[in-house]
Formats: structure tokens, C-alpha cells, sequence
């Protein structure tokens, strides 16, 4: 065994020891308040020990069960966000040690060893009688049964020293330093120790050690050359109660071998050396614990030496037996050859001293930074936390102490918010709270942004007019003032409850059906080519080439994929499907090779922009269960949509899962969903052309946008929201999961408090609003015989937060059967939001069930539009035909495409106004089926909000009064004009034709331009004033037909017993008429007749008159009175006399 030098130099050594002491002044300053991440620096239920490697970011470490060992490195990306204020450092993925050996039992512990240029520490196991490296199965045997390992130094990656003692607890111990390696552990010096209650050790840099037995010093530096030892021993004037070995003022360039040394006397004395080595200190302080601050129990806590390359020139002394709970904690920070103290005010989290260590954190614009945790949380000290920047918090300060237990707090109406502001905790807003702001703002982003309260009692979340979610015992209503939303207990007067919300009463709702699904002959196939996959595409065709266009930008989708085998691709443009010409698929060539076989699924990711050029991610699985991409290209783009240089190479993505569907998630990720439990997210990258992926335990998975949205500062990109049976729902940056930043276990399961459904079966939905806005998130659950939503309002956006969201749970209806429960690699239900462009901001969207036996919708109702709020309403079901429904076992639907639907055309080919689409589904046991998607309004109403006709329409296909489908009015003579009424003195018929009054049997236009009427019915006439002139009055009696009504001297005919005369009717006709029996009416007498019998028969004639023989009366002479023939007269006119006086004579 090698021998020692330099310990008969302890005498000369001590007495320059303390001839070089410079007594500090004990001075203070301030106390340092520290405060409680929000979350836990890992999500584990195990305590953890962090371990570092010089210049590295500490590591934790973990038992992973009885024979492992977890470490996890810490995994932030302050590239991507710079807040780590909320805790969270260290993700799930860990390297495991596995113990091979069996040995180690009860008793036995692991020790973590700092291996300079390694990723990983040492981890050795260590017990009373045995230590070996704790992979490796050999137990190395200490040199007696009582002996335990002090510290250790690894020399390499399988190569430790030891520093140790046998029979501590007796009268001579004797302590050692020996080597592990793989192949044995070799003791290379021993010495005698003094007995002692008080033993502790250190390892400094390189093969150095310091052992404190009672009140001496001893240092022991090994040369791992020729394992000669170097010693060094020093009596200081107490018991030393602690000892620490870390870099408090020399940095590893200016003290590379050594450390510097703090040693706490039971005198309440601090001793620091500094880069201490046989030849003595560099410098050396003494200090004296702060008044009150009892040495007994006390400790110091520093980073140790091993881990450390620049120097951290503050240290911590920890003192439980402190009478004032205030002074158990202190820290020193060294200036020039002063030691400041600096009391230390941990938050109440911070309950127990032995749970409190020290680890290097990666920080930004930093190398690291030395933080306090206590168990599993970090305490920041203020400048760290953000108390003088950050504007959404209060932090406890010498002047304000509050009750917070984590030492500060959101102010009023706050909400802490994980990393929607990365300068603010708080930038969102508690229940009954709105965060006034406009629309593309962030939370916090403008100074001017604050949370204010609801104006409605019982609101939970709230817009600047509009409560949108209701306290689950009230009651939605737009009763409040000038229509907004306020929350009631019961349905006021004149409203009613309808799909729980109290609505007015008389208001008009759609109402969703669907027809009968059919199976879907799609137009252009060859003969005999069955479809093996259908999927919605974002490409275009070119007409020339064949070849896709790849668009610019992402938007809406622009057509539905074919595949008809391996390598055969058509192409159906959005609404060819539902076009009444139905123009036929048309092929792509989109692949220049076959897959191994036929295209069973299918999604595309993009556009890419990769330098110059322009790339398309195409991803296909084969029915062999391969997964294939392959990538579209454009060498020179430029502004606008481009022609691709030729069809894709597909080349298969080397992931080994199953994979059940496949589905576009954003315009960068695809998803694949390999079991009803787990899903994979696919990232395809257009420099390596290949995709990573991450596997999650989600049921489903949906792409929130940020920017332009208001949800979250943009810098962090669009956020990921998932649905699992095990950790309810979570939403992270999409980036933490891209790049694997542990930053995101700490918003698991926190989306929503308690979605109030059947927890483990809630699926993640993103859900159409419409126009601009954009989507949010709903979770369905059909896991029962009924189908329930629970809806987060507008999700992150009215309260600028994305966890603990209150939400409306609503039944959209019971199901027409009970699905079984999805197993581990078939499922039973797909849930999918589905746009109706038609329906605008009232009826944005629908949600769509798909089961193997029927299919379910509930349209989404916003009757204040896009900023007001929605709730869904009553499902709608159908019956899958017998024929295809689809077996237990088999495989699932694909992903619905649904095929707008131009109401226009369809009007014009004589279809359904309120078809709003078409959804296309496909199934391998079906093929393509179509569904009708139906949305009914009463008559005068039309699209999926039933907005009311133009006045002139009975029915529509839109507004304005060239928009009708049939007219509410028209009169015969314009057909195709559409009348709002029918025009005076016309009236209607029940289908809206307009016709004369019923009482009038012929009608024309007036020199007004209002209608009268011209031919009134037997025994009726036009009034007689002319106030209605359009209609027919009865004739007065006893008038049968009259020239007016209401007049007896008005008739134009007379009834059987009565002669019309002058517009009257006679019983007699009056002297000087007769009765003619063919006209019935009284005709004139002959001339000169007075009564007459007929138009020829006179029986009475006028004086000077005389009847003829032929029944006549003609004129006497001129000088007769009167006469009885032509040639006499019976009487002369005055003053004429007779010409003879024989009266019996003519004369």
C-alpha cells in the first residue's frame, strides 16, 4: 500500500492557517424572498436527487422500480420559449439502469457520481458490506463488514475512488480510499481515524477529498498514476458540524484540482478556504452564523465542487433548530473577503429543510442556473420570477406578506395561464372574468388588456356582450339589454326551454336529417375498378399535364382523392359530387410507381417551403399495413399556386405500428390513430423527406391556430389539444411535443376541470365556426346509449387561458342502439366536425357520428352570430341499410368528405333547397356511400340558419327577390315575376296565384293601375260609387241582373214575373209599352199608340190619331181635333168649324 505524505506538516500548517485568517464582519442585507414554481420540475410521484455534471444542467434521478434506475436530462427549449417560471424541466423520457445483480436488497442505496465530458453521472450501489456499479451484476466486498462509503470522484466512465470508513461507530475507526473498477476494488491507503460522533466528507476536483472527523480537517489527494496519496490534516478550534467542497470563488481554470472548502463549526463558526490543498488556502474567511441562528442541527448547503466549472460565489446555511421559523434558512453571498448575509424567506410550500437541494436549471441567455427546489419544485428568487416585470402577479415582499403559500399571487380577476404570454403568469382570466382586448391580440401583448367582471350573475365565461357559459344551474337567455346573453334560473315569460337554453318563443330553428345513405356509383371510374381509399386534398389538377398543383397557402380543401389500387389516383373536384351534371372523376398523376398494394388510407400534409422550393407531404398506407410518403415538388413556385414537377416516389416510413386510420391534423402534422387509445404524431420534414413521429395516449387529437387568433403569444406557434382515457384532456404548444420539451407534462389533463361526461371516453373534436373565426375544440362521448358534448366556449379565447375551462355539457339525444366500447385495435365511433358554408355565422358547422350501424349529426345554432353564443342543437339520426352496416372486427370508416353543395345549381336543376351537402364515407366492407345532409326551415325560410325569404318568395335557395324558388304571388299575365302581395283589386288563391275577387268573373287594369272588376256574375254589379270597384255587389230587388249593384233602376234583367222598363222592374208595363215575352222587357208602343199589344198593334191611339185597320195608328187630318179615318174628322181644332152642318156627314 502506497504510503502518505505531509501529515507530520499539521502543526506548522494550523499555525499559517490561522495566522491567514481574516475575520469578517458580520453584516446583512436585505431578506430574499423566494417563490414556488406552479408546477413540479417533473411529473412523478418518486422523490428525486439531482445530479450534475461539471458545466452540464443537472440531472434527476429516480428508482424506476426494484432493480432500475431512471435519469432524466432536462428538456426545455429556450429557443422556442424562454419561460421557466412555471417549473417544469425535466420530461418523461429517461435513460433506465437496469441492476442485473440480485444481491443488493434492503438497505442498499445508489450513489451518484459527477463523470466530467460524460452525458450520464456514475451510479454505483452501495450497502454496509458491498458496492459495485449498479449495471453490472459483481458486488465488490469494503474492507469490513461495518464499512460505508463517505464520497466519491469517478476517474472514468467505469473507474471510481472511494472515500470510506470502517467501524465508524467504534473506538478506531479507520478510514480508506480505494478504487472500483470493473474488474475488482483495490484499497490504496488506509489510515487511523479518531473516534467522533461528527464524520462527513467531500469530494473536490479531480482524485481530492476532504473528511471532516470531529475538529479536524483532513485532505487526501490520490494520484491515480502511481496511486501515491498526498495528506493533509488541520485541528480547528470546534467540532465540525458540516462540511461542503464546491467553487464559492475559484473556478475550475483557476483551482482545477481542488475546491473550495466550508466548514461550520458547533461554534457557530464559519471557516472558508479557498482552492484548499495540502499547501493550505488561497484565502480563508471566518464568519459567524447571523444572531439567532443556533449551529446545532445546522448545515450548509452549496453545489459540490465535482459539478461545478465557474464559480457560484453565494452558499446556504440550513438551520431547523432556528426558535424563529424566519431565520432557518440564510444565505451568505461573498464579497470581496465578506461574507453578506442575507435572510432567506422560503414560501410556505416549503415546509421541511431535508427536502430542499440545489440544481443547475438551463435558463436563457445563460449557462445554467443554480436554483434552490424543494422536493420537486423550484424556489425562484425575484429576479428569476419575474415580481418586478411581470404585470399579472404580486409576489410577497418585506413590506406585503400574504397568506399565499406559494409566496405570490395573480392579482385580481387573474388566472394563471401556462405559456400563453411568455412574459406574464397570469395573462388570462378566473371564471365570471373577460379579458377586454380586441380580437388578434394576445393576452398581456398591449398594456392596456385587463380582466373584468361578467355583467350577468351566474355567468361562468363571458364575451364583452355575452355570457357563453352558464353556472350548471342557470340558464342561458338573450334577454339581457339590447338581446344580450344573461343567465337565469328559470325561462322568462315569453321564452321557453329548447335544448337547454330559453329561447324566444315563435322562434324559428333548423332542423338537421339526413336521408337515406346510398351507395355512391362515382362518376369516371374505368369499368370494374372498385375504390380502395377516399381522402380530402388540398391539390388541384392540372387539365394539361394530369399532374397536381400544389397550392400556396393552406386553406380549404379543394377535392377528394380516388385510389383505385396501388398506383391508380383520381381526382373529384369539391361539389362535381353534387353538381346536378356530375362531371366525371378525373386522373392524377400524382405517383410514378406502385405501392406493394392498394392504398388503403390516406392524408397530405402542406405546403413545405424548403429554400426555393415548394414541397407536398404524401402519406398512404398499403393493405399489407406498410405506411409510405412520398413528396411533391415545385423547383421555381413563385407567388401562387404551381404545377408539380412530376409524380411522387413513394418510399416507405420505417415505423412498425398498425395504424387504423390516417387524417390531415394541420397543414404540418398528420395523425395517425394505431389504436382506439393511442395515436401517433406525424411530422414530415421536407429536408430529410422523412416524418418524425410521437406516440400519445389520446382518443383524439386536434390543431388549434394562433396567429391572427388572440389565443397565445404566436412566437410559440399553433397549440395541440388532446383527448386520453387516462389523463382526461390536455393543450400544449405544438411545439413542446415537435421538439419533446418537458414543458408540456405540466398542462397534462388541465385543459378542463371536469368535463361532466364519461371522463375516459370524452374525444377531442375541433369544430367550424365559420367565416373568420376560428375553430375550437368540443368533446363528444357516445360511449352510452345517449350522445353528450361538453363545449369550452370559443375554448383558450374568452378567457385568455388554456386550463381549468369552464364549459356546457349539452344531450344532443339518445342513440338509436348502443355501440359496443372500441377495443385495443378496432373502433366503433368517429366523431368529426363538419363546415356548412351555407349556414354563415348562425349555423356554422355540424357534428358528425359515425358508428358500423348508423350515423348521428347535431348542428351547431349562434342565432348573434359569430361573436355570440352557440349551443347545439337536437341530433339527427339514420339507420345504416342493412347491406352496410359494418361487422364487429372490420375495418372502420375513413374520414368523412363532405361535398358543399351550390344552392343555386341545385335549384336550377328542380333539387331539394335544403340540401346544405353531401357527405361522401367510405369503408372497406362498403365502398363509397353518400349521405344527404338535410337542413330543413319552415316554408318562406331558407339555408341551414332558416333566414327569412325576400317578401316575394314562397320559397328559396337564398336572398333577394331573384333568388326564389317558388313565388309567394303572381298574376297570369308576368308568371315569372315574383309578387310580395298581389297587386290591388287582385287577390289570392291558396298557392298564391293572384285572380279577381271571387265575387268578379272578369277583371282588367285600370287607368290607375289597380285592378276592377269588368263582369260581375247573374244578380250582381259593380258598387255603384266605386269604392271597390274590383268586386260585385247583389243587385237590388227585384233586379235578376243589374248595371250596379245596390240600385232598383239599375237592372239589366228581370225575374219570370216581371218586365224590365227603364232599369226597373214591372209587374205590368206601363202605358205606351208593351210586354215583349221573348226579351222580357217592356217595349215601346208603336208611334202615335197609347196602348198596344205589340210592335204592330196598337189599341188606344194619341189624340189626332185614329187606328188603322192594319192595327196602326196614323195622323188625322191637320185641321181635326180628332178623327176616326183619314178623311173626316169627329172634332175640329179650335177655331175651325165644319165645313157641312149634317154632323152625320164628313166633313
Amino acid at each position: 500500500m502506497p504510503s502518505a505524505a505531509g501529515a507530520d506538516r499539521m502543526g506548522p500548517m494550523l499555525r499559517a492557517l490561522l495566522l491567514a485568517l481574516c475575520c469578517a464582519a458580520l453584516t446583512t442585507a436585505q431578506d430574499l424572498f423566494l417563490y414556488s414554481a406552479p408546477h413540479e420540475v417533473i411529473q412523478t410521484p418518486s422523490q428525486v436527487t439531482f445530479v450534475t455534471n461539471p458545466g452540464a444542467h443537472s440531472l434527476a434521478g429516480l428508482p424506476g422500480g426494484s432493480r432500475e434506475f431512471r435519469l432524466h436530462h432536462q428538456s426545455v427549449f429556450l429557443d422556442e420559449s424562454p419561460e421557466i417560471r412555471w417549473g417544469a424541466f425535466f420530461g418523461p423520457a429517461a435513460e433506465i439502469l437496469v441492476n442485473p445483480a440480485t444481491g443488493f436488497g434492503a438497505g442498499s442505496h445508489p450513489m451518484l457520481v459527477p463523470v466530467a465530458g460524460s452525458p450520464l453521472p456514475m451510479v454505483i450501489q452501495c450497502t454496509t458490506d458491498g458496492v459495485g456499479f449498479y449495471t453490472r451484476p459483481e458486488r465488490r466486498a469494503l474492507p469490513a463488514a461495518d464499512a460505508q462509503v463517505l464520497a466519491a470522484a469517478a476517474s472514468s466512465a467505469m473507474s471510481v475512488t472511494l472515500l470510506g470508513v470502517a467501524g465508524a461507530d467504534g473506538p478506531s475507526p479507520q478510514g480508506f480510499l480505494a478504487i472500483l473498477s470493473e474488474e475488482a476494488l483495490d484499497v490504496v491507503y488506509a489510515f487511523e481515524m479518531s473516534p467522533s460522533q461528527r464524520l462527513s466528507a467531500a469530494a473536490g476536483g479531480g482524485q481530492r477529498f476532504y473528511l471532516a472527523n470531529g475538529s479536524v480537517i483532513m485532505y487526501l489527494s490520490l494520484s491515480l498514476s502511481d496511486r501515491a496519496v498526498q495528506t493533509y490534516q488541520a485541528p480547528l478550534p470546534g467540532a465540525i458540524i458540516s462540511l461542503a467542497a464546491t467553487r464559492l470563488a475559484s473556478p475550475a481554470a483557476a483551482c482545477p484540482a481542488d475546491a473550495d472548502i466550508l466548514l461550520l463549526l458547533d461554534t457557530g463558526n464559519l471557516y472558508i478556504f479557498s482552492c484548499y490543498d495540502t499547501t493550505g488556502s488561497a484565502g480563508t474567511i471566518l464568519t459567524s452564523l447571523p444572531a439567532g441562528v443556533p449551529a446545532a442541527g445546522a448545515r450548509i448547503l452549496a453545489p459540490p465542487a465535482a459539478s461545478m466549472i465557474e464559480a457560484l460565489p453565494w452558499f446556504l446555511i440550513l438551520a431547523p433548530g432556528a426558535a424563529d421559523r424566519r431565520d432557518r434558512v440564510w444565505r451568505g453571498d461573498l464579497l470581496a473577503n465578506d461574507i453578506s448575509w442575507r435572510r432567506v424567506v422560503l414560501p410556505s410550500t416549503a415546509y421541511a429543510l431535508d427536502g430542499l437541494q440545489l440544481a443547475h436549471l438551463a435558463v436563457p441567455q445563460a449557462a445554467g442556473l443554480w436554483a434552490l427546489v424543494f422536493n420537486k419544485t423550484v424556489l425562484f428568487e425575484p429576479r428569476e420570477f419575474g415580481c418586478s416585470t411581470d404585470r399579472s402577479i404580486q409576489c410577497d415582499n418585506e413590506s406585503t406578506i400574504s397568506p399565499n403559500a406559494p409566496g405570490w399571487r395573480c392579482l385580481t380577476g387573474h388566472f394563471p395561464s401556462p405559456y400563453v404570454s411568455s412574459d406574464h403568469l397570469c395573462p388570462g382570466c378566473v371564471d365570471n372574468w373577460q379579458l377586454e382586448r380586441s380580437d388578434e391580440d394576445y393576452p398581456m401583448s398591449n398594456p392596456e388588456h385587463q380582466c373584468s367582471p361578467c355583467s350577468s350573475t351566474g355567468c361562468q365565461t363571458c364575451s364583452a356582450r355575452h355570457c357563453l357559459v352558464c353556472a350548471w344551474h342557470r340558464i342561458p337567455e338573450a334577454s339581457g339589454p339590447d338581446g344580450t346573453t344573461r343567465c337565469v334560473e328559470a325561462c322568462s315569460e315569453g321564452f321557453a326551454l329548447v335544448a337547454g337554453v330559453c329561447r324566444p318563443d315563435g322562434l324559428v330553428l333548423p332542423r338537421a336529417r339526413l336521408a337515406e345513405p346510398e351507395a355512391e356509383d362515382l362518376p369516371g371510374l374505368p369499368p370494374g375498378r372498385a375504390i380502395t381509399a377516399i381522402g380530402e386534398t388540398w391539390l388541384a389538377l392540372d387539365p394539361v399535364t394530369g399532374l397536381p398543383v400544389l397550392p400556396a397557402t393552406p386553406g380549404p380543401p379543394l377535392g377528394t382523392l380516388l385510389f383505385g389500387g396501388p398506383q391508380e389516383v383520381l381526382f373529384l373536384a369539391q361539389g362535381d359530387m353534387t353538381s346536378p351534371a356530375r362531371p366525371p372523376a378525373r386522373p392524377m398523376s400524382l405517383l410514378d410507381q406502385a405501392l406493394p398494394g392498394p392504398v388503403v388510407a390516406y392524408a397530405e400534409a402542406g405546403p413545405f417551403q424548403h429554400g426555393p422550393r415548394r414541397a407536398y407531404a404524401l402519406l398512404m398506407l398499403d393493405a399489407g399495413g406498410i405506411l409510405h410518403q412520398a413528396w411533391v415538388w415545385c423547383a421555381e413556385p413563385g407567388p401562387g399556386a404551381c404545377v408539380a414537377d412530376g409524380p411522387a416516389r413513394p418510399a416507405p416510413l420505417p415505423l412498425a405500428r398498425p395504424c387504423l386510420m390516417l387524417r390531415r391534423l394541420d397543414a404540418h402534422r398528420v395523425l395517425m390513430q394505431v389504436t382506439s387509445t393511442e395515436m401517433v404524431l406525424l411530422t414530415p420534414d421536407p429536408g430529410s423527406q422523412g416524418a418524425s413521429s410521437l406516440v400519445l395516449p389520446a382518443t383524439g387529437l386536434v390543431s388549434l391556430s394562433v396567429a391572427g387568433t388572440g389565443r397565445a403569444d404566436p412566437r410559440l406557434g399553433d397549440w395541440l389539444v388532446w383527448s386520453s382515457r387516462a389523463d382526461k384532456v390536455t393543450a400544449s404548444p405544438a411545439v413542446f411535443l415537435d421538439r419533446g420539451d418537458a414543458r408540456w407534462h405540466a398542462l397534462q389533463g388541465a385543459f378542463v376541470p371536469d368535463i361532466a361526461l364519461n371522463e375516459s371516453h370524452a374525444v377531442a373534436v375541433l369544430l367550424p365556426r365559420g367565416g373568420d373565426r376560428p375553430a375550437e375544440v368540443v368533446l363528444a362521448d357516445a360511449s352510452s346509449a345517449h350522445w353528450y358534448v361538453f363545449r369550452p366556449a370559443g375554448d383558450m379565447l374568452p378567457a385568455g387561458r388554456p386550463v381549468d375551462l369552464a364549459g356546457a355539457r349539452q344531450h344532443l339525444g339518445q342513440l338509436p342502439r348502443e355501440e359496443p366500447l372500441a377495443t385495443e385495435d378496432h373502433l366503433t365511433v368517429h366523431f368529426q366536425g363538419i363546415a356548412l358554408p351555407a349556414g354563415g355565422s348562425v349555423t356554422p358547422a355540424a357534428l358528425l357520428l359515425l358508428t358500423r350501424t348508423f350515423i348521428g349529426l347535431a348542428l351547431l345554432h349562434c342565432p348573434t352570430g359569430a361573436i355570440g353564443p352557440c349551443h347545439f342543437l337536437p341530433a339527427a339520426f339514420v339507420d345504416l341499410p342493412l347491406a352496410m352496416r359494418l361487422p364487429p372486427g372490420s375495418g372502420f370508416w375513413l374520414p368523412a368528405v363532405a361535398q358543399e353543395v351550390d344552392p343555386a345549381a341545385r335549384a336550377a336543376a328542380g333539387l331539394a333547397p335544403e340540401h346544405a351537402l353531401t357527405l361522401l364515407a367510405f369503408a372497406p366492407d362498403t365502398g363509397p356511400i353518400s349521405v344527404e345532409v338535410l337542413v330543413e326551415c319552415p316554408a318562406g325560410t331558407f339555408g341551414p340558419d332558416c333566414r327569412p325569404c325576400h317578401a316575394s318568395c314562397a320559397t328559396c335557395h337564398g336572398p333577394g327577390a331573384d333568388r326564389c324558388s317558388t313565388c309567394r304571388h303572381w298574376v297570369d299575365h308576368l308568371p315569372e315575376e315574383c309578387l310580395a302581395a298581389c297587386p290591388a283589386g287582385l287577390f289570392a288563391e291558396p298557392q298564391g296565384r293572384c285572380t279577381c275577387h271571387a265575387s268578379c268573373l272578369a277583371c282588367s287594369v285600370a287607368g290607375t293601375g289597380d285592378f276592377r272588376c269588368d263582369t260581375c256574375p247573374a244578380g250582381t254589379g259593380p258598387d255603384p260609387i266605386g269604392r271597390e270597384p274590383f268586386r260585385c255587389f247583389a243587385c237590388a230587388a227585384p233586379c235578376a241582373e243589374c248595371r250596379h249593384a245596390d240600385d232598383p233602376a239599375a237592372c239589366t234583367r228581370c225575374p219570370p214575373e216581371a218586365w224590365l222598363f227603364e232599369g226597373s222592374c214591372l209587374a205590368s208595363c206601363p202605358a205606351g209599352a208593351w210586354p215583349d215575352a221573348d226579351t222580357q222587357r217592356c217595349q215601346p208602343c208603336p208611334a202615335g199608340c197609347t196602348t198596344c199589344t205589340s210592335a204592330s198593334i196598337c189599341t188606344g191611339c194619341h189624340d189626332q190619331r185614329y187606328l188603322e185597320a192594319d192595327g196602326l195608328c196614323r195622323a188625322c187630318h191637320s185641321s181635326c181635333a180628332a178623327c176616326d179615318n183619314a178623311t173626316s174628322c169627329a172634332a175640329c181644332r179650335p177655331g175651325l168649324v165644319f165645313l157641312a152642318t149634317d154632323a152625320g156627314q164628313a166633313s
